[in-house]
């Protein structure tokens, strides 16, 4: 019976945990009525708080990244730059034979203060396709950070599973062994030169192979709650969850959430549409700039330590302004008052307007192919989600079935048949009651890990629907 230790060990643990599981399985799900409730729900949750707390060092990139597109676009809205120069300068003058006289050194420091707007729908554009390209960015990171939260959580579980499947596969392997070896025994003392037979090979073999199987399985165990440990999730309580057999698993009853979104909000139209308002900034600038090449109307006062300079006008189609004031010595007041402009004439004016015309039109088109393709493309990511959801609510039901399974046969192991609570009276029954018991748990733990293999898929096929439609993923509460 010592090759059974690892079978009496699992069945003796989920005789243990018999009335706890059963007053636990009891209880009623988590309910959540309104937005806040849920949030606590999910930050108490021992799976999706931990999960939805997680931040990649991809994400905080992501996010700084983002932060300064942000910027970047507040800049180009306001079109307005200053800045302060300062230039000092220190010289010596002489003629004919002068001698060069250190101390006859003239000095001076002009400190300028600039600023000036530009309006330019262009720079404007590009810093609104940059936020829009970083805030995708930074969207699908925290969607993949969820996912990747989650499944390491998963594997953990796995890993667990296929540990135990593995001691179950190796205790079963290690009592064939024995039985051959006292099949065999007789003929073995009697020619001990003789080679064994094939069978008692095959046996031993096999014992063999699971018990590496069984190491393996530790291995990969010990990977597993490394990298879930990195994540938030402690392994000491994902141990106890996994003995919990009889106890509802956290994920079950828990959905993920799946809005109905607007294609034409989806990140790939929204991009399309920005390329289409880039076009029309590229076609205008060409209008404009490509006759009127520069427009200014500038003023100037100079006085006789100061200076400012005060100018309007376009500049290659962008209207401008500017204004800088200079601390500087001059020899006498004066003003200016110049209205200059320059008018351009070329072949390449006809070329270019119609080549921005066409840009326009090709970008048009760009988007009704991006709306109309994202219609499709959505749809197409919500079917596959929603079937993954279903797949997860089947592997559900046959978890329940084998839960329930699994604890008719604890109560048949129990009674009076099952010899459980009776081994030393009959150990043959007793062996062949631990074996039935045995078998109906490993089917559980491989329901178990249908279940998450589903989970698996759920996860994947939901974080597509996300990124596609451009919304942060999220959980539902299960139903009361």
């Amino acid at each position: 019976m010592n090759s059974m230790l690892a079978r009496v060990a699992l069945i003796s643990t989920m005789v243990t945990l018999l009335s706890l599981g059963a007053a636990l399985a009891r209880g009623d799900p988590p309910t959540v009525g309104t937005d806040a409730a849920l949030a606590a729900a999910v930050a108490a949750h021992p799976v999706f708080g931990p999960a939805l707390a997680y931040r990649s060092g991809a994400s905080e990139i992501s996010e700084r990244r983002l932060r300064d597109a942000e910027n970047d676009l507040a800049r180009a809205g306001r079109g307005l730059t200053t800045g302060l120069s300062w230039r000092p300068t220190i010289g010596w003058r002489g003629g004919g034979d002068d001698a060069f006289d250190l101390e006859a050194a003239t000095w001076s420091g002009d400190l300028t203060a600039s600023f000036s707007w530009l309006a330019d729908a262009q720079t404007s554009v590009r810093a609104r396709l940059g936020v829009q390209r970083a805030a995708s960015d930074h969207l699908e990171r925290l969607n993949r950070d969820l996912r990747d939260a989650l499944s390491r959580h998963i594997d953990l579980q796995r890993a667990h599973v296929a540990l135990t499947i593995a001691q179950d596969t190796a205790a079963t392997r290690a009592a064939t062994l024995e039985a051959a070896e006292r099949v065999d025994l007789d003929a073995l003392t009697a020619a001990p030169d003789a080679p064994e037979p094939r069978t008692l090979l095959a046996s031993r073999l096999d014992a063999e192979r699971a018990a590496a199987a069984v190491e393996r399985a530790a291995r990969d165990l010990a990977a597993a709650e490394r990298r879930a440990a990195e994540t938030g999730f402690d392994p000491r309580l994902a141990d106890e969850r996994h003995r919990e057999r009889l106890t509802p698993l956290p994920l079950e009853g828990w959905r993920l959430w799946l809005p109905d979104a607007d294609p034409l909000a989806s990140p790939a139209v929204a991009r399309a549409a920005l390329d289409v308002a880039a076009a029309e900034a590229s076609a205008e600038r060409v209008r404009v700039g490509g006759l009127l090449d520069d427009l200014r109307l500038e003023a100037s006062r100079i006085e006789e330590d100061a200076r400012v300079l005060a100018s309007v006008g376009l500049d290659e189609g962008r209207p401008t302004a500017a204004l800088d004031v200079s601390l500087r010595s001059a020899p006498r007041p004066s003003w200016t008052v110049e209205l200059r402009a320059v008018l351009r004439f070329d072949d390449g004016f006809l070329r270019d307007a119609t080549r921005a015309e066409t840009a326009i039109a090709d970008a048009a088109a760009a988007w009704a192919e991006a709306a109309e393709e994202a219609a499709w493309v959505l749809g197409q990511a919500r079917f596959a989600a929603l079937d993954a959801e279903a797949d997860v609510a089947f592997a559900e039901r046959g978890l329940a079935l084998a839960r329930l399974a699994l604890r008719e046969a604890i109560d048949a192991w129990r009674g009076p048949e099952g010899a459980g609570p009776h081994r030393d009276g009959d150990p043959v029954a007793a062996e062949r009651a631990d074996a039935a018991l045995a078998r109906v748990a490993v089917a559980f733990e491989r329901e178990r890990d249908a279940f998450y293999r589903a989970w698996n898929r759920y996860l994947l096929e939901a974080e597509r629907y996300w990124s596609a439609a451009g919304v942060l993923g999220g959980v539902l509460a299960p139903p009361p």
